[in-house]
């Protein structure tokens, strides 16, 4: 199912019966934001305060009173901004920074932080009350220095998650890759040795089983008919990685459904390999909205197993709709960040229906005595969940609380900002409904907390917290 992408018609080729992308964005007028008032107010911003490197942002953030120290309790920290994956709507894929270095927009060496200035960075986000450090990119799995950085996060303290398609942790096989291994802090010839091999991730003295990892999964696995859409197979199907990026222009779409084969099937390899957490992360748009039931029941799927052999880790589900606002408030291009890209009126009915039943199930849970798998606010689902709300979630227009920054933001070249997409000034102006405004487990700093139902106890999200039962506790305790 195609993404509908106002600038690309598919054309086709009459001898080889197969269609093909037809950029005609010179034949239509030009893209507009949907909020031009709200991208004027931010050019003005910019244009008065100029650009801030290195903790620039962080002081003016500390010296205005933007940021409340000791009350952030997340921080995204971002390796890399490139990606050789091809997801549309993604400003990191690669077919966006290929065109970027072409047009010399960008440079074809992506500046990077030393060593030095990132352990510098992990000692502001310390002195700023930050408890979890998520790890997002570009893809991050092969950077140099994110074990290191992780190590020393850990050594502090921190709670420590990454972003990951899995895309470079699994072999085609369905076998742990050397990078994977080397995470774990394993060999090969630790694979071949007698042994539970959990019991080796357990042992060694390695950074990745000890964090969390969450997992791109926008479709559920063997969707649109690979070969099988068993997960739990002896080798379940994983499709090849040689010239998908060729494939993925015919259809972008089809580069997210890709990933989410290597994601289900990553889930399952870190569960068996008792890594701490795996969360399956869903970015729901209006062509994969109805797949949201399937990818929750996956996850449950996965939970269950996770107990049927035995493993201590804990699996869980959050969910985002595609985001569009924030990114043509900072300037984004339009032609990536369409409205129609995300959730629209008509797709809000179902969309209510499969959340209020996720949302049931978690309370059931909850009351039942047995874990959680939806990790998100109970405020942020009933955003999506209560038809009430639908304005507010296909325009994304929840704004930053009293223009506070709620997550900050470590760059590739080891700038601070005081938010993953701008850097301060602009919280004032700017709105958004995107995932890591609620990923604090604080309800005072959760703007979501306002959509909660104000008859069944506020469930905070638990994805800054160390353990469930921490999360339970902040459930019952306040």
């Amino acid at each position: 199912m195609r993404s509908e992408i106002p600038n690309r018609l598919y054309a086709l080729d009459l001898q080889g019966g197969t269609t093909f992308p037809v950029n005609i964005e010179g034949l239509l007028p030009p893209l507009k934001p949907e909020f031009p008032d709200e991208r004027e107010r931010v050019l003005q911003i910019q244009n008065q305060f100029g650009p801030f490197t290195k903790a620039d942002a962080i002081i003016w953030g500390q010296e205005s009173g933007t940021i409340d120290i000791g009350k952030i309790d997340c921080a995204e920290m971002s390796l890399s901004l490139r990606c050789p994956e091809d997801c549309e709507g993604c400003p990191d894929r690669v077919s966006n920074r290929q065109a970027e270095i072409e047009q010399g927009l960008i440079p074809r060496i992506e500046p990077q932080a030393s060593l030095e200035e990132l352990i510098e960075a992990n000692e502001i986000l310390v002195q700023n009350g930050v408890k979890h450090v998520i790890h997002v990119g570009g893809t991050v799995d092969a950077q140099v220095n994110l074990p290191p950085v992780v190590k020393d996060q850990l050594r502090r303290g921190l709670q420590v998650s990454e972003f990951s398609d899995c895309i470079p942790y699994l072999n085609e096989d369905f076998s742990p890759s050397a990078l994977l291994l080397s995470h774990l802090g394993l060999s090969k010839d630790d694979l071949n040795s007698e042994g539970s091999i959990r019991e080796k991730v357990r042992n060694a003295d390695g950074w990745l089983q000890k964090s969390a990892i969450h997992v791109s999964v926008d479709y559920p696995f063997g969707h649109m008919g690979e070969e099988t859409n068993d997960l739990f197979a002896d080798k379940p199907y994983l499709p090849p990685r040689k010239g998908r990026v060729k494939t993925f222009k015919q259809d972008p779409e089809l580069s997210r459904i890709f990933k989410s084969q290597y994601g289900a099937a990553g889930m399952r390899m870190l569960i068996e390999m008792g890594v701490r957490r795996v969360v399956a992360n869903m970015t729901i748009a209006h062509s994969n909205f109805e797949y949201l039931d399937d990818i929750y029941a996956q996850t449950k799927a996965l939970f269950e197993y996770a107990e049927s052999i035995g493993s201590p880790t804990e699996v869980l589900f959050t969910f985002s709709p595609w985001i569009w606002r924030p990114h043509q408030a900072r300037g984004d291009k339009l032609s990536e960040h369409q409205k129609s890209a995300g959730l629209h009126q008509e797709d809000m009915p179902a969309l209510n229906e499969s959340l209020n039943r996720i949302l049931n199930d978690t309370y059931e849970r909850i009351d039942t005595g047995r874990p959680r798998i939806l990790a998100n606010s109970s405020g942020y689902t009933e955003l999506h969940a209560n038809p009430t709300f639908s304005d507010i979630a296909v325009n994304q227009d929840v704004a930053y609380p009293n223009g506070k920054a709620l997550v900050l933001e470590v760059a590739p070249n080891g700038d601070l900002w005081c938010d993953p997409m701008f850097p301060g000034p602009e919280l004032k102006v700017v709105k958004s409904t995107f995932g890591y405004m609620d990923r604090t487990p604080n309800p005072s700093r959760n703007p979501f907390k306002q959509f909660s139902n104000p008859n069944r106890p506020y469930l905070p999200n638990v994805i800054a917290v160390p353990t469930l039962e921490k999360g339970l506790e902040l459930i019952q305790h306040g």
